[in-house]
């Protein structure tokens, strides 16, 4: 497996100096972020685990009628 080919989680601090995390394209665009800042990496990784878990699932709501 080409990991370079492979979407991946980045964390890193803000300027406040709390954790967030961004999801990043093979071509280094981000497509998603965390929206809200954790206290500490952990959290964050739980924030990340979230999303792995729960997004498959999620349904798409349109919301430009």
């Amino acid at each position: 497996i080409d990991l370079s080919a492979m979407p991946k989680f980045e964390i890193y601090k803000d300027a406040a100096g709390k954790f967030r995390w961004r999801l990043k394209a093979p071509n280094g665009q981000i497509i998603a972020s965390s929206g809200e800042a954790y206290e500490s990496r952990d959290a964050c990784k739980n924030g990340i685990q979230s999303v792995k878990t729960n997004a498959p699932k999620a349904e798409i709501a349109e919301m430009t009628q």
